[in-house]
């Protein structure tokens, strides 16, 4: 088993990340506990000393298509109580169409991390045993109990736009292609 300390970080502005607090019970600064499930698995490391995210690792060589590519780290780990794992995608991968989906893991998750990926430019990437292939953020997540409530009553400049409205101030038809 490997434990790596994480670095102290802070959320800026709240608002932005409405699901994230800064909430003083939970250990910012202690051990996350990681450990391999394969004999190829690389440990993730941090690429410099300020980087928010640890680097995961392809333990097979993979391409990824326009299809989802399931790619096994072959590491585990155990998110601190109160976090939650935020799989995000590497911006050198970014730049040629890779796609990291569905990265949530949750601090009760037990199994093999895995990364979701796909080749958003329609061109297949080849990716070879050993290469980074996403970044992992320990972030904290606010856990209070849901309590259904009446709409609210203080209105806000938003109000009811939905999905795309601040970018819409006329209330215009957009209309969105998808690729069944």
């Amino acid at each position: 088993m490997f434990t790596l300390h994480s670095v102290r970080t802070t959320i800026a502005g709240v608002l932005s990340c409405p699901f994230a607090t800064a909430d003083t019970d939970h250990d910012m600064d202690g051990p996350i506990q990681i450990w391999t499930e394969h004999p190829d698995a690389k440990l993730p490391i941090r690429g410099s000393e300020g980087a928010a995210g640890l680097d995961l690792y392809a333990i097979q060589d993979e391409t990824v298509t326009e299809r989802v590519t399931i790619i096994n780290t072959g590491i585990g780990v155990k998110i601190p109580k109160g976090h939650y794992g935020h799989v995000c995608p590497r911006s050198s991968l970014a730049l040629k169409g890779v796609t990291v989906l569905a990265g949530v893991i949750d601090a009760d998750y037990q199994g093999t991390v895995k990364v979701l990926l796909q080749s958003s430019m329609g061109d297949p990437i080849k990716l070879t045993k050993g290469d980074r292939i996403a970044q992992l953020l320990i972030i904290p997540v606010h856990m209070g109990k849901v309590q259904e409530s009446t709409a609210p009553v203080v209105k806000t400049g938003r109000n009811v736009g939905g999905f795309g409205s601040t970018d819409n101030p006329h209330n215009e038809t957009v209309t969105c292609r998808t690729n069944n």
